[in-house]
């Protein structure tokens, strides 16, 4: 594969067939795939924001701590619209947030778990009252700000009955919201935001990557890439990379279970060489013409001075001569 941001990941794809007369088959093969090659790939969240070679999404900055260049935003949109994310924080736990969830009934053990926020599996998408899906500042009031109170005034301004006055706007940077809301400091208030939808905006030091397939994946370097894996692991040479994999996969274990121990929970035992069956060649099929019987020549049927016995009819025909202006 060609130098690029992503390299080619093969992997194991395995699967149980249940046969009617009470066989158990195991059946594996490679399964290929793309990642990136500037993410770990281990189970630790990987940051969109990389302190240490001062990156976003990938993309180098001169300063992490200032705000995005004009002639930086392009690239750093275009590599978080092929991003797909995840976005978790912390909040602190301050008295008033305690006191408020404890009015409602929950437990300690549940309110320490409210204090962690995530959404997994996100992605850009385009904020219709904004028109766009960056911000390119956290705490830029002439960029983006919100009223914390416009939904609830908005409830008790068309609900009649209330004797209750709408509350007054109380307005907010991203950043003064989780300063001021949620106890979090953000560490680079002058990088962007980014609209993940329902109306939810997050600093982009909130992200971090998610495995998944690569965006644009049918592409031309994407499908000769994966065309060779194949060639190169055809036939007799791909059993034995498939060998290959399943005794390296043996190996690993996820929560202290072997793939193994999981099927000698089902009475299920499992071979690393594949069965063998005995196989047949089938006879060529016939494909007579009017005059004579067609052959195959190199794997495709030799249809030279072959006549039809039956010709189907052609209703109308049109005869098109472009002429050159």
């Amino acid at each position: 594969m060609k130098d690029g941001p992503e390299a080619l990941m093969v992997g194991l794809r395995q699967s149980i067939e249940l046969c009617e007369n009470g066989g158990v088959y195991i059946q594996a093969d490679s399964a290929v795939d793309f990642v990136r090659r500037d993410v770990d790939n281990r189970d630790r969240p990987i940051p969109i924001v990389n302190d240490q070679k001062s990156e976003i999404a990938g993309v180098r900055v001169a300063d992490l701590r200032q705000p995005i260049r004009r002639d930086k935003q392009d690239a750093i949109k275009e590599a978080l619209e092929a991003m797909t994310f995840h976005v978790k924080y912390e909040m602190e736990s301050t008295p008033e947030f305690v006191a408020k969830q404890r009015e409602k009934g929950r437990s300690q053990e549940q309110i320490d778990r409210m204090r962690t926020v995530v959404r997994k599996n996100k992605s850009l998408r385009n904020d219709s009252k904004q028109n766009v899906s960056i911000i390119w500042r956290a705490d830029d009031p002439d960029m983006y700000k919100f009223d914390l109170n416009e939904r609830l005034r908005r409830r008790r301004e068309a609900n009649e009955d209330t004797a209750e006055d709408p509350p007054k706007p109380e307005w907010h940077t991203v950043a003064t919201y989780f300063r001021e809301k949620k106890g979090i400091n953000l560490r680079y208030p002058h990088l962007p935001i980014v609209f993940i939808g329902n109306r939810e905006w997050f600093p982009v030091e909130f992200l971090t990557q998610a495995l998944h397939k690569a965006k644009g994946a049918n592409s031309p370097q994407h499908v000769n890439d994966v065309l060779a894996y194949y060639d190169e692991n055809s036939g007799r040479d791909g059993v034995e990379n498939i060998k290959r994999l399943l005794m390296k996969c043996a190996s690993l274990e996820k929560h202290g279970l072997h793939f193994d121990h999981i099927l000698q929970q089902f009475g299920i035992t499992r071979e690393n060489r594949p069965l063998e069956v005995t196989a047949r060649v089938l006879p060529e099929p016939v494909l007579k013409f009017k005059n004579s019987a067609a052959a195959i020549r190199n794997g495709s049927w030799d249809l030279r001075d072959k006549e039809f016995s039956r010709y189907a009819a052609l209703a109308c025909a049109h005869c098109a001569s472009p002429k050159r202006q």
